[in-house]
């Protein structure tokens, strides 16, 4: 995974694929570069999955790299709303730009 900054014109609502969401807070421009800059500042999980030739499937992948042994442990996948949810807003909240209750 890595961190990207995607700026699109429209409302989420106006997607096909949209479901919900939930409003956190309104940040100002002026806050945006903070924003940015606590973000990229955050280590994105490593490479999780790739194609395993052996197997012909996509399998979970270690994060030193190779491809795990059958029946070998395995770490839980991490999703990009865990990874929100665990370091961005937490980091955000750090640098000031979130204000908890």
């Amino acid at each position: 995974m890595i961190y990207q900054n995607r700026l699109e014109p429209g409302l989420p609502e106006w997607d096909d694929m949209f479901f919900e969401k939930q409003l956190l807070c309104h940040i100002g421009e002026e806050c945006l570069e903070k924003v940015e800059a606590a973000l990229k500042g955050l280590r994105p999980p490593p490479k999780q999955k790739a194609y395993n030739l052996r197997t012909g499937k996509t399998e979970q992948f270690r994060p030193e790299g190779g491809l795990y042994e059958v029946g070998e442990p395995r770490p839980p996948l991490i999703k990009c709303t865990e990874w929100i949810e665990m370091q961005a807003i937490p980091a955000l909240i750090s640098a000031g730009i979130l204000k908890t209750k």
